[in-house]
């Protein structure tokens, strides 16, 4: 394998849809499996927490707050970064038992359906509560970087200003070439996006270049497989177990098996090691042609297979320190 620069990125939730998981399956243990194999390589991540959740999490289950606030503390001990990841819709929840949650709606999944004042609550409030988390490790610790919500961060302007008064300078958001629209829940538009450049400059509109801008993008890396290789895919991955105990608002492990009803010659799905073997995955990275890429995953999709792949990428790769060396 050709030598790459590899971010390596998590958004660190419960699953967002019947049936949230619990904290023990979907977070804290697969992420300190994840800690370990960092340990083990010297490499490092970006861990974009759910902190909309934080929130109703310290209010209907202060043991499980304090459990991920020390988890969050380790992360930032082991050297790995926190970001910023909103799910504005657990205004929307309810607990159904001890360390498990239900949504009444998906209105608000999507950031732009809530009023102006809202969004700016919900923004403000999401990041004042991980804030202080990190302030316990360090005073001066800086939240800088942002991942939206299901993706969904246009149209950026109508939130700009919320991100930048609480020192949000990095994006994460973008995934080159991908369309989704299935409002109200979901949108983005990144057709037109190219897959080439690893980072670029805007302010108002977060697929615009403008080198005057506040911002810096650095879109998700996508790979592209064709539907033979998705179906046998799909067949190798039907006996996976994922540690997370949940199911996700579209359960379809991890939109494969709805892409393919689709039946496109060729699916784009993000890189990542989600609901993926081995094998599949070191010919996707071979496949990807920048030596700079960025791949997400979600510790409550980890299966044995997904350590696997990590493991695979810390052992190979040139694994960022995003904390230390900021583009």
């Amino acid at each position: 394998m050709i030598k790459k620069k590899i971010i390596l990125t998590f958004d660190y939730e419960l699953y967002l849809g019947k049936d949230s998981g619990t904290i023990e399956k979907c977070m804290i243990e697969p992420t300190n499996k994840i800690l370990e194999i960092f340990q083990k390589y010297d490499a490092k991540g970006l861990f974009f927490v759910d902190a909309t959740f934080l929130i109703v999490l310290k209010k209907d289950y202060y043991d499980g707050y304090v459990k991920i606030k020390n988890q969050i503390l380790d992360i930032l001990k082991r050297g790995s970064d926190i970001g910023l990841h909103i799910h504005p819709h657990w205004i929307d929840s309810y607990m159904i038992d001890v360390n498990r949650w239900s949504f009444k709606s998906y209105e608000n999944f999507r950031i732009h359906n809530l009023p102006k004042e809202k969004i700016l609550s919900i923004i403000t409030s999401s990041y004042e509560e991980l804030n202080l988390i990190c302030k316990e490790f360090s005073g001066d610790y800086k939240i800088d970087s942002f991942r939206a919500g299901g993706w969904c961060i246009q149209p950026f302007k109508f939130i700009k200003e919320d991100l930048k008064n609480i020192g949000i300078k990095y994006d994460f958001s973008v995934l080159p070439g991908m369309k989704k629209d299935n409002l109200p829940k979901h949108y983005y538009d990144y057709k037109n996006v190219s897959s080439k450049k690893s980072h670029w400059i805007f302010e108002d509109n977060v697929t615009q270049e403008n080198e005057n801008g506040s911002f810096v993008e650095i879109p998700t890396s996508i790979v592209t497989m064709n539907i033979f290789d998705v179906f046998k895919l799909k067949k190798q991955i039907n006996g996976q177990k994922t540690i997370g105990d949940g199911k996700g608002a579209d359960d379809s492990s991890g939109n494969i098996i709805g892409k393919l009803k689709k039946l496109k010659p060729f699916i784009k799905y993000t890189f990542s090691s989600d609901y993926m073997t081995l094998n599949m995955f070191r010919t996707n990275i071979n496949n990807l042609n920048n030596d700079f890429l960025v791949y997400v995953a979600h510790p409550k999709n980890f299966s044995n297979e997904s350590f696997k792949c990590l493991e695979y990428l810390c052992k190979t790769a040139d694994t960022y320190n995003w904390r230390s060396s900021k583009i």
